[in-house]
């Protein structure tokens, strides 16, 4: 019910010191593999990161032969991620790109939302020769994504993965090929996985990711580096979410669980997709969705009453989203986690007004006209089910003058129910003095 008198409010300022958790890129434990590149050589850089970044994210790799003091760098590679433990480039191969001589080369991995950026400190040289290719094969239903990712997504966490990791057979021109496995969540490293004529073959035990970094080296001698992800992920999180009811305009809350068998065991690549039902989708990386533990608020400012089935449908999805390229985002998951879905019921307020005339004359009679709104009430059953909304629900309005209730003896009625637009809702009187008049109405 709208109340008819503004309450005065006493205003404490506080100041309210923000904590901060800036995001950053710096070193891995692992640096860059040193030696000379090629014109071509596919090169990896293994970083950490550290703080949220946001979907629209996208990590860069620069070149640069002058410490990036005078140039920004040459754009090398870029992933559309919220996450990574390294980052892939290619070194131009190009007939402008004159490598200079020496080991005068650096790298740089930028971010774009939030901006942040680290320079590898190591220098190597690029030779004017082609470098060699650093492609590995495994079997076809440990593919996730062609070249970059390896492994299985299923619905439990209790099933390993065995399988092996080879030497690409398009790749004719590594003499060599050796690599080390590093199981980024407990930090451990096994080095010289030799794969040039014989096959790696591991088991991989999830939930977890693992970065495999392989080295190439040419007849000539120079190398290429690539970086491989290995994982084994969950398809299915622990996310449910309850019903919301409310009164738009309001701000309403849903929380996806982050501890408990909630998303808290999920890829830190992961992110998901809030669909609020009423237009407005919004998509938060795994690091925002555990910072804010799990809660998040959305302002219904429309009724559900001409959605499907008279409610929003709210629907959460998670989404496996690390590639290369600027443009893309494919999902790595054959099988996607299946939303989870829930309602918003969303009603309207009822709103109070009415006209007068500007003036009036003595002992003239004054109608003012009622134009409240009573709102909409969608009528709910006990299976949350909407059944009907009532545009036009019966409501009480009664009148003021001057903060006075209308005298209840008085030919005037003080209350009247009924619908919208009814006349009964009106108020007429006249007036014997001259003098301002304060009217009110209440719902």
């Amino acid at each position: 019910m709208k109340n008819f008198i503004k309450n005065k409010i006493v205003i404490a300022l506080f100041t309210i010191l923000p904590v901060f958790a800036f995001s950053q890129i710096g070193p891995a434990t692992e640096t860059l593999i040193t030696g000379t590149y090629a014109k071509g050589s596919s090169i990896a850089l293994p970083v950490s990161v550290s703080g949220c970044f946001k979907p629209d994210n996208k990590f860069e790799l620069y070149l640069s032969a002058s410490d990036f003091s005078s140039d920004p760098g040459v754009l090398i590679g870029q992933y559309n991620a919220t996450f990574i433990n390294f980052i892939n480039g290619q070194i131009p191969s190009d007939a402008g790109f004159s490598p200079q001589a020496g080991q005068v080369y650096q790298l740089r991995v930028r971010s774009t939302n939030p901006v942040a950026s680290w320079v590898s400190p190591t220098k190597f040289s690029i030779a004017a020769n082609a470098g060699p290719s650093a492609l590995v094969a495994v079997p076809n239903q440990n593919v996730l994504l062609k070249d970059t990712i390896f492994g299985l997504c299923q619905a439990n966490f209790n099933n390993s993965i065995t399988f092996s990791i080879s030497k690409a057979t398009t790749n004719t021109t590594a003499n060599t090929l050796i690599g080390y496995l590093k199981d980024e969540a407990a930090g451990t490293v096994s080095t010289n996985r030799d794969i040039s004529s014989s096959s790696f073959t591991n088991t991989y035990t999830g939930p977890k990711r693992w970065s495999f970094i392989v080295t190439a080296t040419g007849a000539n001698g120079s190398i290429s580096t690539r970086g491989y992800i290995i994982a084994n992920l969950k398809t299915a999180t622990g996310i449910s979410i309850g019903s919301l009811t409310g009164c738009a305009p309001e701000n309403l809350a849903i929380r996806i669980p982050t501890t408990n068998g909630g998303i808290e065991n999920n890829d830190p690549a992961c992110q998901y997709q809030i669909d609020w039902g009423d237009g407005n989708i919004e998509i938060k990386s795994h690091c925002e969705v555990m910072t804010a533990n799990g809660n998040f608020i959305h302002q219904y400012s429309t009724s559900s009453c001409n959605a499907t089935d008279r409610k929003f449908t709210i629907t959460v999805t998670t989404l496996q989203s690390i590639v290369t390229g600027a443009n893309t985002n494919p999902l790595y998951c054959p099988s996607t986690t299946s939303p989870v879905t829930s309602s918003a019921i969303i009603g309207l307020p009822e709103t109070a007004n009415f006209t007068i005339p500007n003036y009036a004359c003595l002992n003239s009679n004054i109608q003012m006209i009622n134009t409240s709104d009573p709102g909409t009430v969608p009528l709910v059953s006990g299976a949350n089910v909407v059944t009907s909304c009532d545009n036009n629900p019966p409501y009480q309005s009664i009148w003021y003058v001057n903060q006075t209730p209308i005298n209840n003896n008085s030919t005037i009625s003080q209350v009247f129910n009924g619908l919208k637009n009814d006349p009964g809702h009106n108020f007429s009187t006249s007036f014997n003095s001259i003098a301002f008049f304060t009217l009110y109405a209440k719902m």
